[in-house]
């Protein structure tokens, strides 16, 4: 293998190809305009929203060395948050997040660890990868203009299954695989505000609600000072409502959000929302990454382990360390 093509630019992508830089020719695309994944941020004005991942933990010995790696490049630090547990508008539990269990997130916006692992690699944003040809032992790609971006030895399609199995033919021996993986949707709303909330938190898991999460996003650290709020639905009810009236998912969360604050929250200055179709997924129990060696594609992503950060590095250093240096599947 020489040339080799990644297709998604999130934390499994990107992680691989930082892995992979300097020994082989390596080149990411990928359909949205920057680099992360869900680890993204969205921002407006003084208002900044990390509006898919709002934090991460750390627990195997190699995300743990990464993410000290990270921390002393500045790109990590720690949220200390007052954590509260709401059942509906009721506080069952709450304490203030600390260095014993860290909650971390990347600084100064969440997409900044997707920058970071791009340094040095060849990236095509707002590149849409729509079909795979197979042909004399290579792969051609073409983009959704018919557009064959380029010819590589080996792929690895690091985007969410259900788009993976759009692209991947039926030859490939995991193709048949793949729709055993579901991810579960979740819609973000972002709100800003002149005048700040008088919230006694500033991270709350929701419970018995259709909203999950609320967060003040400009309590973490580096954040600007715009007083932003954050809330995500629950998976469930956005699998149900996914392709309703984007005004009306809106409306409906805002009403939840006041319901559970008991503040009024149709004062914003800033709103706006994100339907994020493919969010979250439970723990799996197969392997770490899917791979066809005859026809040399792989698959990898946080969705083969569960829905987590950690899971994204742990798939792609699990393929790199089989793949690329030999060591046993496990």
């Amino acid at each position: 293998m020489k040339n080799i093509a990644i297709i998604g630019a999130g934390i499994a992508g990107l992680t691989l190809a930082n892995k992979l830089k300097g020994k082989y020719d390596v080149t990411v695309f990928e359909k949205s305009r920057g680099v992360g994944g869900r680890m993204a941020t969205r921002y407006a004005d003084d208002y900044q929203f990390d509006h898919g991942a709002q934090y991460f933990t750390a627990k195997s010995p190699e995300f743990i060395e990464f993410v000290e790696k990270l921390k002393n490049e500045g790109v990590i630090d720690i949220w200390n948050a007052r954590f509260v547990e709401l059942d509906g508008n009721k506080i069952t539990k709450e304490h203030v997040w600390d260095e014993n269990a860290p909650h971390l997130l990347a600084i100064p916006k969440m997409n900044q660890i997707g920058k970071y692992l791009a340094q040095g690699i060849k990236t095509n944003v707002n590149c849409h990868i729509d079909s795979l040809v197979r042909y004399n032992n290579e792969w051609k790609i073409f983009n959704n203009e018919g557009v064959c971006v380029g010819t590589y030895d080996y792929i690895v399609s690091a985007i969410p299954p259900e788009q993976a199995d759009e692209l991947i033919f039926d030859n490939v021996k995991f193709k048949h695989d793949l729709p055993q993986y579901q991810m579960s949707a979740c819609f973000s709303l972002m709100l800003g505000f002149k005048t700040p909330k008088d919230l006694p938190f500033e991270a709350a898991l929701v419970n018995n609600q259709d909203i999950s999460w609320i967060s003040v996003n400009s309590s973490k650290p580096d954040r600007p000072k715009g007083y932003s709020i954050l809330v995500h639905s629950t998976n469930q009810w956005a699998d149900s409502n996914i392709e309703s009236d984007i005004e009306w998912v809106r409306s409906h969360m805002i009403k939840q959000l006041e319901h559970v604050t008991q503040v009024k929250m149709t004062d914003h200055d800033y709103i706006n929302i994100h339907r994020w179709k493919y969010a979250n997924i439970g723990q799996q129990d197969g392997p770490k990454f899917l791979e066809d060696k005859k026809n040399s594609i792989a698959a990898i992503g946080d969705w083969l382990i569960k829905g987590k950060v950690e899971s994204a590095f742990t798939s792609a250093i699990s393929l790199y360390e089989y793949r690329f240096k030999g060591k046993k599947n496990d």
